[in-house]
């Protein structure tokens, strides 16, 4: 089936003004008050990690530089985890709130995204470890450009290729979480499997309709953020409750409408689940 962008993104405003209370509500809790949360939490972490980037810059092979960015790193990554794990959490949910045929209540929506939870950690993982098995042979390739066309053209162009194969390929498992939560495939394998067959056949479509939406995502943080700055003073506690509002909104709405954007995705190259999704957007 040929994807339809304008088609997909009307549905998804259709389903998120049929269900925007609810949505609203879940958004708040697994997103914007776990970023309101962060903010305050890491920001001395966010300000060291900002600190050791400008000295990493200046003196990129230092040891003492590199020893302190893992230090910093080894510290966030355990609440970076555990907030991706909650917004997981959460993206499943509200897929379960708009195409659960069953109107499930906020608790049992939750409730199916814990379940979910699991299959969503398997297909991650196994992503990452086919993406270690398949960084040699990406290696090999970049290795032959600059053999053959010097260092800086060839790997210029090596790792342009690289990129592509790797954001092709993320293209092809984008379904991977509404195939978990709407079709019920709870083995990672399968999932994955799954959403590549579906989007086989119109994966630059489905590229091209991202990358529009990522970019109208960067114009609208990059002009709240200089909003910001410009209303603050960048610095102080005022200034961190401002910012982190201010990110925690645009995660909790960037939330409802990539959920609405997948399930009418899915809706549209997986088709009918065994659950009749399409009432959910009437």
């Amino acid at each position: 089936m040929k994807f339809d962008g304008n088609r997909a993104w009307t549905e998804a405003v259709r389903a998120i003004s049929a269900n925007r209370e609810v949505l609203l509500v879940m958004a708040g809790v697994f997103f914007f008050l776990p970023g309101l949360i962060a903010a305050f939490l890491l920001s001395g972490l966010q300000t060291e990690m900002q600190a050791g980037l400008t000295a990493m810059m200046a003196a990129p092979k230092s040891p003492a530089v590199l020893q302190q960015m893992m230090h910093i790193y080894s510290e966030i990554a355990p609440y970076v985890i555990l907030l991706l794990l909650v917004q997981s959490v959460g993206y499943m949910a509200m897929l379960a709130l708009l195409t659960d045929q069953r109107r499930p209540t906020v608790g049992e929506a939750m409730a199916i995204g814990a379940r979910c939870l699991p299959a969503l950690v398997g297909a991650i993982l196994l992503f990452i470890v086919g993406y270690m098995f398949a960084s040699l042979p990406l290696g090999l390739i970049v290795l032959a450009f600059i053999t053959a066309l010097g260092a800086q053209l060839g790997s210029a162009i090596g790792v342009t290729i690289v990129l592509l194969v790797l954001i092709l390929a993320v293209t092809r498992l984008s379904l991977t979480l509404p195939v978990i939560v709407i079709e019920g495939l709870h083995n990672p394998v399968t999932a994955l499997v799954r959403s590549w067959r579906i989007t086989a056949g119109t994966c630059l479509r489905l590229l091209a309709f991202y990358v529009l939406l990522g970019v109208a995502y960067l114009v609208i943080t990059i002009a709240l953020s200089a909003l910001l700055s410009l209303m603050s003073a960048g610095t102080g506690q005022a200034y961190e409750l401002i910012s982190g509002t201010v990110s925690g909104v645009i995660g909790a709405i960037t939330s409802i409408v990539m959920t609405a954007i997948l399930a009418a995705v899915h809706r549209q190259l997986g088709g009918p689940s065994r659950e009749a999704i399409s009432e959910t957007f009437l």
